[in-house]
């Protein structure tokens, strides 16, 4: 009966060892659907993640578009700068230029009033020699006319 009791015993060895696979098998397949719902779940972030991934590129190609705007108003900004720049010194110059101007009127001024001082003392001056050179004609007319008298009555007798 030995063998008999070996052989009993390992029989129930394997039918606990039979029970314990089965529990093992089901703690598989427990496990299993657990790693095919966690399958799932990565694939779905995954594919999530190419979703965000395209939705990124396509942020980064918008950043990249206006960032291209963005230099290009600051070269803009910058010709515009450039020629404001360009255009004090313009009226700079311009300014300077009035400037030289209006000092050249106020000297050209100062010589009218002067030429107008002048002008009015040489009428005045004029004026009063045609007046003493008019007394002076009347005075030589008056003595011309009683020299013709004169004459006129020492030619008388004689006709």
């Amino acid at each position: 009966m030995d063998k008999l009791d070996l052989i009993l015993k390992k029989l129930d060895k394997l039918d606990v060892m039979e029970t314990r696979f089965d529990a093992m098998e089901t703690r598989f397949d427990a496990m299993e659907s657990r790693l095919d719902a966690m399958e799932t779940r990565f694939d779905a972030i995954e594919t999530r993640l190419d979703v965000m991934e395209t939705r990124f590129d396509a942020i980064e190609t918008r950043l990249d578009a206006m960032e291209t705007r963005f230099d290009a108003m600051e070269s803009r900004l910058d010709v515009m700068n450039a020629g404001q720049k360009e255009l004090y010194q313009l009226v700079r110059a311009i300014h300077h230029r009035q400037e030289v101007l209006d000092s050249k009127m106020e000297a050209m001024t100062m010589n009218v009033h002067k030429l107008h001082g002048e002008l009015t003392g040489f009428r005045e001056e004029t004026r009063r020699e045609f007046s003493r050179y008019d007394r002076h004609l009347r005075a030589v007319e008056k003595d011309l006319d009683r020299t013709i008298e004169r004459v006129e009555m020492l030619e008388e007798p004689r006709n």
